[in-house]
């Protein structure tokens, strides 16, 4: 079973949360020409391997819903593994067509009216893998409050920022693009 297979049922059990707000401002490159995506690997940049897990696995089932094939770093690379050479030799040999890197993000946790909260901020940036894998074409800095866990913060993060990408047609060919 390939890793973009396994995405599937390990993702399932998240959730958005409906009182968690997310705030995108986002930049795409006006000379990006869009083409059909149908692989795309999901990396977290968060020295914390939990989070990072938490956010990748949240915007891979954010894309599934869309219908694209999704990956995910956490399922190629060892806990608080980073393998630059890893992540490069698994998107050739996959075949995957655009890099998302989620992070580096930042939690602060505090209460607001008397529950506890978590406010997140961070970025996600898009690589096109087969035409210029080293230039940007995405880019969204977010900044998620009211979320009462890592969980709701990714799972709002992810609904947003692939709302963004299909909107600004860097997410094209799939079932709901």
């Amino acid at each position: 079973m390939s890793p973009f297979q396994r995405a599937g049922p390990a993702l399932a059990a998240l959730a958005l949360a409906s009182c968690v707000t997310t705030n995108l401002a986002q930049w795409r490159d006006p000379t990006y020409r869009p083409t059909p995506v149908h692989r795309i690997l999901v990396v977290g940049n968060n020295p914390e391997w939990r989070k990072r897990v938490n956010f990748e696995n949240a915007v891979a089932q954010a894309l599934l819903r869309q219908g694209f094939d999704v990956a995910t770093s956490g399922a190629i690379l060892k806990p608080d593994e980073i393998d630059d050479q890893k992540i490069d030799a698994f998107v050739k040999e996959m075949n995957v067509d655009l890099v998302m890197v989620v992070g580096p993000f930042y939690f602060v946790v505090g209460y607001q009216d008397g529950f506890p909260s978590v406010v997140v901020t961070g970025e996600a940036t898009v690589y096109a893998a087969k035409t210029n894998p080293e230039s940007l074409i995405w880019k969204g800095d977010f900044k998620t409050v009211n979320a009462t866990s890592d969980q709701d913060a990714a799972a709002s993060v992810a609904a947003m920022v692939v709302y963004d990408l299909v909107k600004a047609g860097v997410l094209v060919g799939a079932t709901g693009a």
